[in-house]
């Protein structure tokens, strides 16, 4: 979604060109602008935690588990996320509870504000039909523009993901004072299952979001 991205087409610049801009980009932002935090004492630390983090985009993140795998301390994790976030590259995504403290003590999610940054950190420009990943590409794409269309226009809205304990979920639960919005994205379509969100939220619909329908709601449902 950046300009110079969006620009190639029109411009005739091929695939592969509109690919080095985005790893340009990230290694011009990323692994250098953001790496020159005096904050960063190991760089190539942070850089394995975008890729894990890249991967497992629009999973639960177990923040403990990331930390043995890089061999550092859990608050260290901590600090390298916050700076990522406050860098705009990521946006973590709470679990929606009633009881907000609640939201505090379980996992997040892990969103990335540009798609095409996500593919030049996991090093993934396939094809988007053929992506093993194309429902979390769809889904981290879908969530992260509405966030930013609320961004644009000045409101304030809680974004959330909705999991209970027996793996009933919905991607995305929206709170705007006391109006509550949800949504489960699935780019091919079908139905979805939604009784175990209606028995605990009985008055709030679920739109499903869809590639037909997806323009639609971005653009204009709930906004």
């Amino acid at each position: 979604m950046y300009p110079d991205i969006i620009a190639h087409p029109s411009a005739g610049v091929s695939k592969s060109d509109s690919e080095n801009t985005v790893r340009k980009l990230a290694e011009d932002y990323l692994f250098k602008d953001v790496l020159r935090i005096d904050s960063v004492r190991k760089p190539i630390v942070i850089e394995k935690l975008a890729r894990l983090l890249a991967l497992q985009s629009g999973s639960e993140v177990s923040y403990n588990e990331i930390a043995q795998k890089l061999e550092i301390s859990r608050p260290t994790v901590l600090s390298y996320i916050r700076l990522l976030e406050q860098s705009f590259v990521i946006f973590r995504l709470p679990p929606w509870d009633r009881n907000r403290r609640n939201e505090i003590t379980r996992f997040e999610k892990i969103l990335f504000y540009d798609t095409g940054m996500r593919n030049a950190i996991a090093d993934d420009f396939s094809p988007f039909e053929s992506r093993h990943d194309k429902g979390q590409l769809f889904e981290n794409f879908f969530i992260i523009e509405r966030l930013k269309q609320y961004q644009r226009l000045g409101r304030h809205v809680r974004s959330h993901f909705w999991r209970t304990r027996d793996g009933s979920e919905l991607d995305l639960i929206e709170e705007e004072g006391s109006t509550i919005r949800a949504f489960e994205c699935k780019w091919g379509g079908g139905s979805i299952a939604t009784r175990a969100w209606h028995n605990a939220v009985p008055n709030v619909p679920v739109s499903m979001v869809d590639s037909q329908s997806m323009s639609e709601i971005l653009l204009g449902h709930g906004l």
